[in-house]
């Protein structure tokens, strides 16, 4: 008969996933891991694989709990201009937030699929691809919430979904990657302020 699991798998990954978001995936070891855990690496090793798999089960975790596509959900039936202004606060309230931290929602600066794929573009471009797959479904969520707001009215009849769905997805980018280097939260709040303006009948 296999032993039972010595530590609860959720809040091992939920710590491991701070440690990542923290650090950055090349600067997190196993070791980090364990400390982070409190798990021994080898069981570690035996849950969850090598750090790669690690890391993308800590990837799945964040994505359904504390990401921005998660908030984004929650406040997806208020009214479209509320509805993104709500997400854009939470980016910029992120800002300069303490990187051994994360604040009350749980987050820490930027976002942590958004950061290991900047990370990692030159240096593993198949894990970088994976994770843009990743943020690929918040620009769908922003898509079909566009799409329903034109239906009901909130947005002319005309206008050119998919351009501004990719101009509101390279506003919250710009916005997470200012969060993560603690940019002044006042220009933040002007060029979501502007970006919302595009929303205007």
């Amino acid at each position: 008969m296999a032993r039972p699991r010595e530590f609860d798998v959720e809040t091992a990954l939920r710590a491991a996933g701070e440690r990542f978001w923290a650090s950055g995936y090349q600067a997190t070891s196993i070791q980090d891991i364990a400390t982070a855990t409190g798990v021994k690496p080898g069981s570690l090793y035996k849950a969850f694989g090598d750090k790669r798999s690690l890391f993308l089960r800590c990837v799945d975790q964040y994505m359904e709990s504390r990401s921005y596509k998660e908030l984004f959900i929650t406040v997806f039936d208020q009214p479209l201009p509320d509805c993104l202004e709500a997400l854009f606060e939470a980016m910029i309230e992120a800002s300069g937030a303490d990187d051994q931290r994360p604040d009350e929602n749980g987050r820490l600066g930027g976002c942590l699929v958004t950061n290991t794929a900047f990370e990692l573009a030159g240096s593993d471009p198949e894990l970088a691809t994976t994770l843009k797959g990743r943020l690929g479904e918040m620009k769908t969520l922003v898509q079909f919430r566009l799409v329903w707001a034109q239906e009901a009215g909130e947005l002319e009849p005309g206008r050119d979904l998919m351009a501004l769905t990719a101009y509101l997805m390279t506003i919250a980018q710009g916005l997470l990657v200012s969060a993560r280097l603690g940019e002044d939260k006042a220009a933040m709040r002007l060029a979501a302020r502007e970006a919302l303006k595009s929303l205007e009948r």
